[in-house]
C-alpha cells in the first residue's frame, strides 16, 4: 500500500514535466499532488480519511464553480478576446513604424542637409513589444481553448491559427528591428544617393504600412479587408523598382560612400549583405 502511494505521487510529479501536460494541466496536477499528499499524511487516522477527502473535494469544486460563474456572468474575462485584441494591436504597431519610416528616416532637406531624428523619443519603437509576445500569445491561446463559446468566438474556434499569424507577425517585427538598427546607426550616405533611394523606399514603406493598418482594422472587426491587396501590389511594385535601382550600380556607390566615412576596418557594407533581391 505504501509503495502504491509513493509511486502515484512520484508519477504525478514526473508527468508535470511533459511540455503539453505542463502547458494545460500544470495547476490541476499540482492541486492533485497537494490533496493526495495531505490525505496520505493523514492516513493514520483512518476514521477521518473519507471526511477529509470529502471536504477537500468539496472545497475545490465550490472554488472552481465560483470562479467560473464570476468570470462568465459577473465580471467576464475572456482569454480569447484578449488574444484577439493582442494580435490586432501587434499588427497595428508594425503598421505605425512602416507609415512613419519614410518621413522620419528618408526625408531630405532641399538645401542638401538631412534633418536630425530624435532617436531617444521615437514613438514608432512600440513595435519592440511584439518581439517578446510569443509566451503571452501561447498562454492566452491555451486558456481560450477551455472557454465556452462567447460573442463572435464560437465553439471550436481556430485558436491555433492565431498562433500561426502571431508567428508571422513576429517574423515581420524582427525584420523591422533589423531595419531600424541600420537606420539608427551612425552611417552617413551622400545626399545624392539618399535622394535616389528616397522615393521608392518611402512608397514601399507607406504602402506596406497601409496594408498592415487595414489588416489590423479588419482583424479587430472580423471583416474581410477591402483594399489591402491593392496596397500589397503597390508595395511590391515599389520594391521591384528599388531592386532594379540597386542592380543599376547604386549599391557600389553606397559602399564607396560608406567606406570613405567609416574606413576599411569597420565591418561589412550593404553590398556585402545584398543578395540581389529584396523580400516583401
Amino acid at each position: 500500500m505504501l509503495f502504491w502511494l509513493d509511486s502515484s505521487a512520484a508519477l504525478s510529479t514526473f508527468v508535470r514535466f511533459f511540455p503539453r501536460v505542463k502547458a494545460r494541466y500544470d495547476y490541476s496536477l499540482l492541486i492533485f499532488i497537494l490533496t493526495f499528499a495531505l490525505i496520505s499524511v493523514s492516513g493514520f487516522r483512518e476514521e477521518q480519511v473519507l471526511v477529509l477527502t470529502h471536504k477537500r473535494i468539496s472545497t475545490v469544486i465550490i472554488g472552481g464553480l465560483s470562479c467560473v460563474l464570476i468570470s462568465i456572468f459577473v465580471c467576464p474575462v475572456w482569454a480569447g478576446q484578449d488574444l484577439h485584441s493582442l494580435l490586432a494591436s501587434n499588427v497595428e504597431k508594425l503598421s505605425f513604424f512602416l507609415l512613419e519610416f519614410g518621413d522620419k528616416y528618408c526625408e531630405t532637406v532641399r538645401d542638401g542637409d538631412t534633418k536630425e531624428v530624435d532617436k531617444g523619443k521615437n514613438g514608432s519603437d512600440n513595435y519592440k513589444s511584439v518581439l517578446n509576445s510569443k509566451s503571452n500569445e501561447e498562454s492566452l491561446a491555451n486558456f481560450a481553448k477551455w472557454e465556452p463559446g462567447h460573442g463572435q468566438f464560437r465553439f471550436r474556434h481556430p485558436w491555433k491559427q492565431y498562433l500561426s499569424i502571431g508567428g508571422l507577425v513576429r517574423q515581420c517585427a524582427y525584420r523591422i528591428d533589423t531595419l531600424n538598427s541600420y537606420l539608427n546607426a551612425d552611417i552617413q550616405v551622400s545626399i545624392d544617393i539618399r535622394k535616389k533611394l528616397e522615393e521608392p523606399l518611402r512608397r514601399m514603406s507607406l504602402e506596406s504600412g497601409k496594408a498592415m493598418k487595414e489588416m489590423s482594422v479588419s482583424l479587430t472587426k472580423m471583416i474581410k479587408p477591402s483594399s489591402s491587396d491593392l496596397h500589397v501590389r503597390n508595395a511590391k511594385s515599389a520594391c521591384k523598382f528599388l531592386t532594379n535601382l540597386l542592380h543599376s550600380g547604386i549599391l557600389k556607390e553606397i559602399s564607396l560612400s560608406m567606406k570613405k566615412e567609416r574606413g576599411p576596418k569597420h565591418g561589412p557594407t550593404p553590398e556585402d549583405h545584398y543578395t540581389g533581391e529584396i523580400q516583401t
